[in-house]
């Protein structure tokens, strides 16, 4: 459930960032398809996902299960961004890291976890790494404080 959230959680935070948009046709919005999905001999699989607008994504899990890449490309094909996912040896996912298409970062996140796996913190940072904003959870996952900051570090009271 844990890794669901997480992808979910970064599938999110990527389409709201994307320039690309569902399809709307009559008011109703057409919905993302899986088109293809290669699993390759040691486990590991990658899939592409129709947007539904000419915009498709594709996504490269490890052996594992988790993904470790997601690429975003516009309804031409070219590549728009991509996000890579680094986890600890719990399957959590500990950084996201998103990137222009020349390879140059653009922002990345932070979680961290209690010792019974409970995710307690996300971390928003920009490119030079100064902290933007910070999610803090209880054990059970609900939110429980936001703290955002200055480009300059500082904490917006």
């Amino acid at each position: 459930m844990k890794k669901f959230m997480t992808i979910l959680a970064i599938l999110t935070m990527i389409f709201m960032m994307t320039a690309c948009e569902n399809a709307v046709v009559n008011k109703t919005t057409i919905p993302s398809t899986k088109v293809s999905e290669t699993i390759l001999p040691d486990g590991s699989k990658t899939e592409k996902i129709n947007r539904g607008d000419g915009c498709y994504y594709i996504n490269e899990y490890d052996p594992d299960g988790n993904q470790i890449k997601s690429s975003y490309y516009t309804n031409e094909g070219i590549l728009d961004f991509y996000s890579t996912a680094e986890y600890d040896s719990n399957g959590n996912s500990i950084k996201v890291s998103t990137y222009n298409a020349d390879g140059t970062l653009k922002f990345y996140h932070t979680s961290e976890y209690d010792s019974d796996g409970n995710k307690i913190k996300d971390s928003e940072y920009n490119a030079d790494g100064t902290l933007q904003v910070v999610f803090e959870y209880d054990s059970e996952g609900n939110h429980i404080k936001t703290s955002e900051y200055n480009a300059d570090g500082t904490l917006i009271e």
